[in-house]
């Protein structure tokens, strides 16, 4: 699945600024009758809802090719000419996934999605983000990758050195979800009472005469998942802790010695770490 990026040319949003009492299930049951006062509109019933950064307006309302009138309490936001990732609702599960395997980033600009409403229901929604192409940035496609029998047999090995995979039939029965159906993250199984919790700043300083490392990650849909399946990578450290966000918060680093494992998650723990070092016995 790619990411589709296109180009646009300017043109208007005329409508009304939104508020957080903005009644949706009243919109969708009844669009506001203002809509229909809106001259030289077009594609209606399409509506746009435009999130402005700088502003820190959101408004709904409807392209117009011609600004002729305004009704009472609307505004007129002006959507600039560039390029933009266009990105369908039913993949927006993927979206962290596609953008990484490019070297398009998100940009601060304005940014918008449209929608119909059929049936009592918002449809047909695309959001359209602002994005730039950036040469430097880290595309994971491009990051090096160990064989597949090296990656397959290390990967086995560190599992089983850090991770209580195979203690009891409950573990046992969570991590054949893991590997199988995709379910859940591997960090899940970390040895707890073996691990000491880290700041960033910390996992700098543990990893900093560290010039390259090995590491995979738990990607949060099946694309991503599809993509990092059985493999290992190898990067410069330094490149990597400046870019991983890009492609996940699930990240689990080591070397071939496989003495130490530094491991991220999303999800702080009851002390409020992110992040985890442990060392071989």
């Amino acid at each position: 699945m790619k990411l589709r990026v296109i180009e646009l040319e300017t043109f208007f949003v005329v409508g009304k600024a939104l508020d957080d009492e903005f009644d949706w299930e009243g919109f969708i049951e009844s669009p506001d009758p203002l809509f229909s006062e809106i001259a030289s509109s077009v594609e209606c019933p399409i509506f746009y809802e435009v999130w402005d950064q700088e502003s820190e307006n959101v408004v709904i309302g409807i392209r117009v090719n011609t600004i002729t009138r305004v009704p009472e309490n609307c505004m007129v936001v002006n959507i600039p000419s560039g390029t933009y990732a266009l990105i369908h609702m039913s993949q927006s599960d993927y979206e962290h996934d596609m953008f990484a395997m490019t070297n398009y980033e998100t940009i601060d600009r304005i940014e918008f999605r449209t929608f119909n409403i059929r049936n009592g229901s918002l449809n047909g929604m695309h959001f359209y983000r602002p994005v730039e192409n950036k040469e430097d940035v880290l595309n994971i496609r491009s990051i090096p990758v160990l064989t597949n029998e090296v990656s397959t047999q290390l990967r086995e090995k560190y599992i089983h050195t850090f991770f209580n995979v195979s203690g009891d039939c409950v573990s046992n029965f969570f991590y054949k979800r893991y590997v199988k159906l995709d379910k859940g993250y591997l960090w899940q199984f970390l040895q707890r009472e073996r691990a000491t919790g880290l700041t960033i700043s910390e996992v700098n300083d543990y990893l900093d005469d560290k010039k390259e490392v090995l590491f995979f990650w738990d990607s949060a849909s099946l694309v991503g998942r599809d993509f990092t399946r059985n493999k290992v990578f190898k990067l410069g450290t330094k490149r990597l802790l400046e870019s991983y966000t890009r492609f996940t918060f699930d990240l689990y680093i080591f070397d071939s010695t496989l003495n130490w494992t530094i491991i991220f998650q999303h999800e702080p723990d009851a002390e409020g770490y992110k992040c985890f070092l442990i060392t071989s016995p």
